[in-house]
């Protein structure tokens, strides 16, 4: 979603068509590995390639295009772009900052293209302006020891803390808890004095209709994930209350936290 959103920004500044490609989705064996799933969204149907699939011809065209590589590690200012070629850019790109001049656009086109399943209307149904999201995000994050060093877990004292402030700031909150790993919410997460419902994952593989559901809430208390990071964007709300953790990565505090000024940090 960051890479569609800082690539459809600079095809529109540029008047281009935009190409992801994807190729890395063919790689079952990356850490990272992920179904692609832009489709579930109403984006601007961009080009698609997997270089591996391209007829001969086209491989060649795209080789002798030679589209200049643009590092995220080494990018700077959009304005220091080279004009007049194509571009391919490698990275992430977690931040507001890189398509934040066509904000609106890009919500429109992060909007669901069909309505939500029956069972998830029905939880939205219950939503009103108390309704306050938690994303407890764990899976790989334990199970995988390079990605437990790295990235390290919200631990259950941070939602307590982040639980009191929302107590603070919304009156009688109500709490919808989003996790992959429901069991050890319902045992720590310190709820029991609050309205809580947990909406367990389903098997359905409708992820995106997952995260619209949690946007929906009218605040949100996010994990160091970028699942968590965009139901609270994608929130219009302006006077949303959005806690998110200081530390985003275990492993490489040094990176700073890519939220937004108005979220706070704790």
């Amino acid at each position: 979603m960051f890479q569609y959103a800082l690539g459809r920004r600079l095809a529109l500044e540029r008047k281009v068509s935009l190409w992801l490609d994807l190729s890395s989705f063919e790689d079952r064996t990356y850490a990272f590995a992920r179904d692609y799933g832009l489709d579930a969204f109403q984006t601007c149907a961009p080009r698609l390639i997997a270089r591996s699939r391209l007829p001969l011809y086209d491989r060649v065209a795209l080789f002798l295009a030679r589209p200049a590589p643009v590092l995220e590690k080494a990018y700077h200012a959009l304005q220091a772009l080279p004009p007049g070629r194509s571009l391919c850019f490698e990275g992430y790109w977690q931040r507001e900052e890189y398509f934040a001049p066509v904000a609106e656009t890009i919500r429109k086109e992060f909007q669901l293209k069909a309505p939500l399943a029956p069972e998830r209307q029905k939880i939205a149904a219950q939503y009103d302006d108390s309704a306050v999201s938690i994303h407890v995000r764990r899976g790989d994050y334990v199970l995988k020891p390079e990605f437990t060093t790295y990235f390290g877990t919200c631990a259950a004292e941070w939602y307590g803390a982040a639980i009191a402030i929302i107590r603070e700031r919304v009156k009688s909150p109500r709490f919808f808890v989003f996790s992959d790993d429901p069991d050890w919410a319902r045992v720590n997460l310190p709820l029991r004095e609050h309205p809580v419902q947990f909406i367990d994952p389903r098997p359905d593989k409708r992820d995106a209709e997952d995260l619209h559901l949690m946007s929906r809430c009218a605040h949100h208390i996010i994990a160091n994930s970028s699942f968590s990071w965009w139901a609270a964007w994608l929130n219009p709300m302006p006077d949303k209350v959005i806690i998110a953790p200081k530390l985003w990565y275990k492993g490489a505090p040094e990176i700073p936290v890519h939220v937004p000024a108005s979220w706070l940090r704790l």
